[in-house]
């Protein structure tokens, strides 16, 4: 429930993301491609630095079990494969 009421709080200030997005040149990533070795896009969960609402956002991170210093995570279906940017 509490998350739930996080996210509610963090969708009108547009602090969160959830995203596919291409991988820039010589970007480094903790976590290969979707595709298996040969894409370049990941999907990933961002966290937009509000002032106003930073309360809740490293509230859901906890929660989530997340690293309160990043801001960007990788979400992957490879349970063997662990990364700070990766949720677990």
């Amino acid at each position: 429930m509490e998350v739930a009421r996080l996210l509610e709080e963090l969708r009108p200030a547009d602090a969160l993301h959830l995203r596919y997005r291409r991988v820039s040149a010589g970007e480094e990533l903790e976590t290969g491609p979707l595709d298996g070795g040969t894409g370049h896009y990941v999907i990933t969960l961002r966290f937009e630095n509000h002032p106003e609402i930073a309360e809740q956002s490293e509230r859901l991170k906890e929660i989530l079990d997340l690293r309160r210093d990043l801001d960007e995570f990788f979400l992957t279906s490879n349970p063997t494969h662990h990364s700070p940017r990766r949720p677990c």
